[in-house]
């Protein structure tokens, strides 16, 4: 299997965050390449978008913990993952989002196939932290504009 983590400070307050993740409708303002969510259940949706390059439509398992602040998602048997939110260490309003994803073994090197190993780890990190920063985007707002 392989496994990457990547986390993210966010000034927003922590259970903001994790509302706003809980909510499968935000998914495609911080996920690049998911384009639209339905739900399916209470506990499964589908996803439809175009990730690494591959057309996706496929049902996803969502587990939401809001007591541990933790969510946890399963695609089929060949990617799983979860996120947690917690409360930054100097103040309330920064939260800490770490995200981790597993994919089986082979997945990234069939989604990522030309690619050298260690390009394709790059790219799933790069991908990750791109999610990271537009997660960040969404819940931070814009910016204030620039003093001149």
């Amino acid at each position: 299997m392989d496994e990457y983590e990547r986390v993210v400070d966010v000034n927003t307050p922590a259970g903001d965050v994790f509302d706003y993740l809980a909510n499968i409708e935000n998914l495609p303002g911080w996920l690049p390449g998911a384009q639209e969510v339905y739900p399916v259940s209470a506990d499964r949706f589908r996803l439809k978008g175009i990730i690494a390059g591959y057309s996706l439509d496929t049902i996803v398992q969502l587990r939401v913990d809001r007591e541990h602040s933790r969510i946890e998602w399963n695609v089929g048997d060949h990617h799983r993952g979860w996120l947690t939110v917690r409360q930054g260490d100097t103040t309330d309003a920064l939260s800490e989002v770490t995200v981790s994803v597993v994919f089986e073994p082979g997945l990234a090197e069939r989604c990522w196939a030309p690619m050298e190993p260690s390009d394709r780890e790059t790219a799933v990190y790069d991908y990750l932290g791109l999610s990271l920063d537009s997660l960040r985007r969404q819940v931070e707002g814009p910016s204030p504009p620039a003093a001149v």
